[in-house]
């Protein structure tokens, strides 16, 4: 069997001496699915209601995840250049979920960057939109949650490299004007959006822009009507906020949630700021209290990068041009 071949995790897991760490074999079903060639006997052709175009199908046999406003699937698209894509079906919703989605339309179709996921197209029927995007191998938090399936099978870039490339996708994300003069923000940067593409070797993918939201240019911060994102991964200033108050956010909540994601990948799991429920996290970002901190040396390259990202204050935060520049000159 070839080095990195998919088996190798899979019989590593299955094999492991203590019992409570082999897969359960629905776990074992579910990824030996996904391995099955998509065929054209699996895929269902979405005809889009707008131009009456079949541009995008997919397979309800390979389902991949689920979550946020949709499933994902494996499928084809007639303009993506590759062979298998992902499908993102959501439900065409009205008001708060359907400005998501659109917003994680535009978005998509806007930036154009080697750490972001690409987008393909979209098709649109009576009830479901389909979003046809690069396919992945993983996200950065199975890949860290589950070592025996994906370490020294997947053929990750040096430490020093995957931070780069986290912090490359964001910046390019921050740079972005919309709107004539509003710069981007994600909003909901956590491991589970970071992907790890099928090149050799990978290369670090920023996805999921459901949530993403632009500033006003010469205005640091915007109004959110209620706290977004995922909560671990949260700055501060945004735990802080009464939640039936506005509560003001900035590019400076990515940098510190992305500061905790390094902290995440080079520790294999660890967040900063404690291993417990939301609220022992949560409690321990307001306080300023990173318990794991001496998980990860202060003689190691990103210590210090990663002390500054995760600091309270948001105005003595790096920008990601600044993260950026540092990681650039470590070799």
């Amino acid at each position: 069997m070839p080095v990195g071949h998919f088996a190798m995790g899979l019989i590593r897991w299955m094999t492991q001496k203590d019992p409570k760490q082999r897969m359960k074999m629905s776990e074992i079903f579910s990824y030996l699915k996904l391995s099955q060639p998509v065929t054209s006997a699996n895929l269902k052709t979405v005809l889009d209601s707008r131009n009456r175009t079949k541009t995008i199908q997919f397979s309800k046999t390979h389902y991949v995840d689920g979550g946020g406003y949709g499933s994902v699937y494996l499928g084809r698209c007639e303009i993506s250049g590759s062979d298998i894509i992902v499908v993102k079906r959501v439900q065409w919703l009205e008001g708060s979920q359907a400005e998501a989605i659109n917003r994680e339309l535009t978005a998509l179709k806007k930036l154009n960057h080697t750490n972001i996921v690409k987008f393909f197209d979209s098709a649109l029927d009576d009830d479901f939109i389909h979003i046809g995007m690069e396919k992945c191998l993983t996200s950065l938090d199975l890949y860290c949650r589950k070592p025996l399936l994906y370490h020294g099978i997947i053929p990750m870039p040096s430490e020093q490299q995957v931070l780069l490339q986290m912090a490359e996708g964001l910046h390019y994300i921050h740079s972005q004007i919309v709107n004539g003069s509003q710069r981007l923000i994600h909003r909901d940067v956590k491991p589970g959006n970071i992907l790890i593409s099928c090149d050799n070797p990978s290369v670090i993918k920023w996805a999921d822009f459901g949530l993403s939201r632009a500033v006003v240019t010469g205005s640091k911060s915007f109004t959110w009507s209620k706290l977004k994102g995922t909560d671990r991964w949260l700055a501060p200033e945004l735990i802080h906020q009464d939640l039936k108050t506005k509560v003001r956010g900035s590019q400076s909540c990515d940098v510190f949630a992305l500061g905790c994601v390094f902290f995440f990948y080079l520790t294999q799991g660890l967040h900063p700021f404690g291993d417990g429920d939301k609220d022992f996290v949560q409690f321990n970002i307001k306080n300023a209290n990173s318990v794991n901190k001496n998980k990860l040396s202060n003689e190691h390259f990103a210590f210090h990068i990663i002390e500054k990202m995760i600091q309270s204050d948001p105005h003595k935060r790096p920008k990601m041009s600044v993260v950026v520049a540092e990681l650039k000159t470590i070799w």
